[in-house]
């Protein structure tokens, strides 16, 4: 494919002379990100959401990560495709709705709104979410506690991710719940996962499908530290890379089930994170809008399929207005 200039889009409020990541670890990864992408010959430049001028249909500064010290580069910038990886804020989505109509977004911006939406799973999917209530006030708990199933109640931001500011509590607990913030939660029915996944685990855990476009890119158990059952890995949790072939058999309608009802939308990247209840029974849990791109050591091949369908998927989507 010829050369493109690939938009990675974020939300950095104040212009810097140049852009860094902090911790070794993601800054590894994001380089690899990049080594690939220029090996393809294209050019990687980091653009901020504020920096987008609607008149002109560019941004007006970003940085270029084609090269090691990422400085910023001014003068109007239009990418041939854009990788969405700032937060799905109501704020700026009719921004990025307009910045679609000039070039190629992944993900489509209405679909990263409904990703970032914790009520999703339970719209679109009833027979495979959990059972969810939203809550804002004191007897909105009340009524939610009184309406779910368990002795423990999950509870959780209606955006957000990284499981920060989960929680996991008995009923009683759970009632005196602080809502004084005004912020919108989830509540859900807690479901016991300490039986494992046949095959792959023994215990509790999450597993999660990343796809990339129209198929499943590839999969992994996040498993939580001893004594927990919050899995996220900016929670302790582990990462455990599960081969595509060894994925659970009830797992392969599941996922034809959730391309089919994304069909709509051909240029998209996102994941989805289930637990097996009883050990046999997968429950959709939550969908996410921008997976990581950070691997273990141990992951590489893992991480070099993964960046490289990423890339592929982007050159099509850029493509596809040519």
């Amino acid at each position: 494919m010829a050369s493109i200039t690939i938009g990675i889009l974020h939300h950095e409020e104040e212009p810097k002379e140049a852009f860094s990541i902090k911790d070794p670890k993601y800054d590894k990864a994001h380089r690899r990100l990049m080594e690939l992408a220029i090996d393809r010959g294209h050019r990687i430049v980091r653009v901020p959401v504020t920096a987008y001028n609607e008149k002109q249909g560019a941004f007006e500064f970003g940085y270029d990560m084609s090269h090691p010290d990422w400085a910023r580069t001014d003068g109007l910038l239009q990418p041939d495709v854009v990788w969405d990886r700032s937060p799905a804020y109501h704020a700026t989505h009719d921004l990025k709705l307009a910045m679609s109509s000039v070039f190629p977004i992944v993900n489509d911006p209405r679909l990263t709104l409904l990703f970032s939406e914790k009520t999703t799973p339970e719209l679109l999917f009833p027979d495979l979410a959990i059972a969810s209530r939203i809550v804002r006030r004191s007897n909105d708990l009340e009524e939610a506690i009184a309406s779910l199933k368990g002795d423990q109640l999950v509870i959780k931001p209606m955006s957000g991710s990284g499981g920060k500011g989960v929680e996991i509590r008995s009923r009683e607990m759970m009632a005196e719940f602080d809502l004084s913030g005004g912020e919108e939660w989830v509540l859900q029915e807690l479901i016991d996962t300490t039986q494992g996944v046949p095959g792959l685990t023994e215990g509790p855990h999450d597993l999660r499908l990343v796809f990339v476009g129209s198929k499943i890119s590839y999969s992994y158990l996040r498993i939580p530290q001893r004594g927990s059952l919050i899995s996220n890995v900016a929670r302790g949790g582990t990462m455990v890379d599960v081969p595509l072939d060894t994925l659970p058999d009830a797992m392969r309608p599941v996922a034809e089930v959730m391309l089919e009802r994304f069909s709509l939308f051909r240029f998209k990247l996102f994941t989805a994170d289930f637990l097996f209840q009883d050990g046999t029974t997968p429950r959709l849990v939550e969908l996410n809008y921008s997976p990581g791109v950070y691997f273990q050591e141990e992951d590489k091949e893992v991480q070099t399929r993964f960046y490289e369908d990423i890339l592929d998927l982007l050159e099509k989507a850029a493509a596809s207005v040519s």
